[in-house]
Formats: C-alpha cells, sequence, structure tokens
C-alpha cells in the first residue's frame, strides 16, 4: 500500500513501473495528510488548528511539519495543497494568464462590408488615457466599436481605433475627431490622472472646430497593486468572445498590425515594460466590459450603460431646458446692415434698434 510517503519522483518512478508491468503489483490508494473534522470545514487553510483536523500520518507528517510547510509561503499555498492535501488547484498565474492566437485574430478580421451594419444596436467608444510622451511610455488609445447581431449572436465589432503618444491637447483633439468620425451613442473615457483638466480640452477642441459633443462618461478606475489583476481578469474575458466568434475586427492597414501586437504579447501575469505594452486590449476589454450584452442580456441593460444612459438623459434635458429659455439658434445681425439702412428704420418707416458696438 502506498500512501505517498516517499519523495515526489520516488512515487513517480514506483507509479511508472507499476502501469508498465501487466500485473500491477503495486496496489495504492491517494490519501491526504490529514482530514479536516466536521466543525471546521469552512475554516481558511490557514487558520486552521491541530485539534480541527486528523493526522492520516503522523509518524511521518507531523503538525509541526505540516505547518512549517505550509507557511514557508503564506502567499501562495497551492504547492502546500498539492504535495500534501491531494488538491490541485491552479495558481493565480494560471488564472489570469491570456493567450491570443494570430491565427484567430486573422480569422475575425473582415472587411466592413462583410458585416450586416443594419443589424447595428449602437456604437461606442472607449478611451485609456495616458500623458506622458517618452518613448518607452504607455500610450494613449481610443477604441470604437459597433455592437451588432451576426449568425444570431451578439458581436463586437472593432471598427477604428486611434493609438499613439499624445499630449494633452493633443489627445482631447483625437478624442473629438474620433467622435465626430464615428458618432457614438455612448463615450467612455478612463477617469484618472489630470482628467478634469483633458475634460476642458475636449470642450476646447469641440468649440474649436463646431463640433457637438454627446455626454462623456468618466469611469474611476482601480489603483494600485490590484489594478494588474483586475486588468488581466477584464482582458482575458476577450478570450471566450474571441473563440466564440463574437469578437470581430474590421481590416485596416492603419491600426491592425500595432493592435494584434500587443494583443499577442499580452500574457496577464508579465508586467507591462518598454517592449509590452496593453493599451488596445486594456481599451477593448474597458468598452466590452461596459457595453457588451452578457447571456441573457440586452445592451442597454448593463449597470454602466444604465448609470450613462441616466447621465445623458440629464443632461440632454438641460440643453433643452436651456435652448427653450435663451434659445437654441443665435441670430446674427448682417455685418452691412448699418451701411445698407443709415436711418436705422424698419418696415415701413419704424424705428428700430441699433445694436449697441
Amino acid at each position: 500500500m502506498l500512501h505517498g510517503l516517499a519523495s515526489g519522483r520516488s512515487a513517480a518512478t514506483l507509479l511508472a513501473r507499476n502501469e508498465e508491468n501487466p500485473d500491477r503489483p503495486l496496489a495504492f490508494i491517494v490519501d491526504p495528510a490529514w482530514r479536516v473534522l466536521p466543525h471546521a470545514k469552512n475554516k481558511p487553510l490557514l487558520e486552521l488548528k491541530e485539534e480541527d483536523v486528523v493526522l492520516l500520518f503522523p509518524e511521518r507528517l507531523s503538525w509541526k511539519f505540516l505547518q512549517a510547510e505550509l507557511r514557508s509561503n503564506r502567499k501562495d499555498t497551492s504547492l502546500f495543497r498539492s504535495q500534501n492535501l491531494c488538491e490541485f488547484v491552479p495558481n493565480e498565474e494560471d488564472l489570469l494568464r491570456v493567450t491570443f492566437e494570430d491565427d484567430d485574430l486573422r480569422a475575425h478580421t473582415k472587411p466592413l462590408s462583410f458585416f450586416d451594419l443594419t443589424k447595428t444596436q449602437q456604437t461606442v467608444m472607449a478611451v485609456d488615457t495616458a500623458y506622458s510622451t517618452s518613448r518607452f511610455a504607455d500610450m494613449s488609445c481610443i477604441c470604437v466599436g459597433r455592437i451588432a447581431k451576426h449568425d444570431s449572436k451578439d458581436i463586437f465589432i472593432v471598427t477604428d481605433v486611434d493609438m499613439d503618444r499624445w499630449k494633452q491637447s493633443e489627445l482631447a483633439v483625437h478624442i473629438v475627431e474620433a467622435i465626430h468620425r464615428n458618432n457614438p451613442d455612448h463615450v467612455l473615457i478612463e477617469r484618472n490622472g489630470a482628467w478634469e483638466l483633458l475634460q476642458q480640452e475636449i470642450h476646447k477642441a469641440a468649440l474649436v472646430r463646431g463640433i457637438s459633443l454627446r455626454h462623456i462618461y468618466w469611469k474611476a478606475t482601480s489603483i494600485g497593486g490590484t489594478n494588474l489583476k483586475t486588468k488581466a481578469a477584464r482582458i482575458k474575458a476577450l478570450e471566450p468572445l474571441l473563440l466564440n466568434s463574437q469578437l470581430w475586427f474590421v481590416t485596416s492597414e492603419l491600426w491592425n498590425e500595432m493592435a494584434f501586437a500587443q494583443m499577442l504579447k499580452f500574457d496577464g501575469v508579465t508586467k507591462s515594460n518598454s517592449h509590452r505594452h496593453d493599451d488596445f486590449p486594456d481599451c477593448l476589454a474597458m468598452a466590452i466590459e461596459a457595453y457588451f450584452p452578457r447571456i441573457g442580456q440586452s445592451p442597454e441593460e448593463s449597470a454602466e450603460n444604465k448609470k450613462q444612459r441616466e447621465l445623458e438623459l440629464q443632461a440632454r434635458l438641460r440643453r433643452e431646458n436651456y435652448d427653450r429659455i435663451f434659445g437654441g439658434a443665435t441670430v446674427r445681425r448682417p455685418p452691412d446692415l448699418e451701411s445698407e439702412n443709415p436711418s436705422g428704420r424698419g418696415l415701413f418707416g419704424i424705428p428700430g434698434l441699433r445694436a449697441r458696438s
């Protein structure tokens, strides 16, 4: 009877030899080092006491020995659980690891004419902001996509991507031009850093160009070390969409290669550096997380969508109320009015009002 008290290598050798022998001379069972008593079933592993368990091999695997093994790596107990408790759980890196294949990305890249755009439910735009223009800094990314129907499934079609390192004023111009070019139903921008200044620059750029802006939802993002895990989990959610043919890309010589290169290099566990950027996959994941429908959910039912729609409704009601009170159109007096009518009188000789200079 083999209880696994030998080293992992010798046990594996014995099991391999047993498999090779047609008579199977070795009988064995696999047991954990302890069994937890019913009253402690819900206790966390690191909070278990000796009286909470029954040791199966106390002469070799004592409580003191097992505790030393367990506490040698308190942050990751997966090795202890697999070696001593026969619990084979994936470690955190395996859960966060992301793998995109170039063939899958290319197979889901088609001309815009491939899609039935009459089935578009809404167009959304997300912006991942970065404010440094350093050569190795993160890039700002603007991602526009259409949520539509294709083969009876909800799909997300990436139609426009603009990505580079810009000054804040330049980023504002690119955001305004992307809004004008794509006319999105919803605009979401990451709220971090000096986002209020970016907001002012956006309104300034739109005013100068005579472009009407929709309400922009400024989404707060998490900060600190947990942000890396949050980002990896968000981007990992793109994998099943791609494999299920729910994520598509429009063919573009302008951004396809750069965007795909970032997706292929991103693995979810390696920290970004000068050679590994995640600006596009993170921006795309942010748009999908906020707007793409979950199973059994319409595009308008997500919490982010509801919140943004309420804000957009409030902004529209304020504009309509302002226009109703003060007038929505600006009536300008022709610049040469006084030269054509020096008397300042109107129709039938009735004195008119002269505009003050």
